[in-house]
């Protein structure tokens, strides 16, 4: 891998995983003060089903995105090295870019299903928003083939 496409690869793998971080410690943060999903901050505002009726949508919209942007990544990665040739720095750029559109798709729900979580403490928002944003995360996050890495 040349330099600016290993600097392109480091620094997705990078944003990738404060992301997630980032996400995560706003779930955990969302249970310290729900007390454990036992108050919520508008308990009683926003019926459960309603909630996850909801995020539900938004969150299929982003996981969807996050796949398609994937593809988008997977496409210039790929046509890049179909011929034998190496990734360019612009190339790794636009894989780059592909992939944090995809994450800004997964986040969105992600963070809206722990401000509902806050609203209600109804742990089933996290129970289904956990494994949707993880699994997107784990498909998009960047791997050293996508960057021309063999």
């Amino acid at each position: 891998m040349q330099q600016g496409v290993e600097v392109a690869f480091r620094t997705a793998r990078t944003i990738a995983g404060a992301l997630v971080g980032g996400v995560v410690m706003f779930w955990v943060i969302g249970l310290v003060l729900t007390k454990g999903g036992t108050e919520g901050v508008a308990a009683g505002g926003i019926p459960v089903s309603t909630a996850i009726g909801v995020w539900a949508p938004v969150a299929i919209v982003g996981f969807v995105l996050a796949l398609r942007f994937r593809g988008r990544a997977l496409q210039v990665s790929e046509s890049a090295t179909r011929n034998g040739e190496a990734i360019t720095s612009e190339q790794a750029g636009t894989v780059q870019s592909n992939l944090l559109i995809g994450w800004a798709a997964l986040e969105a729900p992600a963070l809206f299903s722990g401000a509902l979580f806050l609203n209600t403490a109804a742990k089933e928002i996290l129970w289904l928003a956990i494994p949707v944003y993880l699994v997107g995360m784990f498909l998009t996050f960047p791997r050293a083939e996508w960057f021309g890495a063999r």
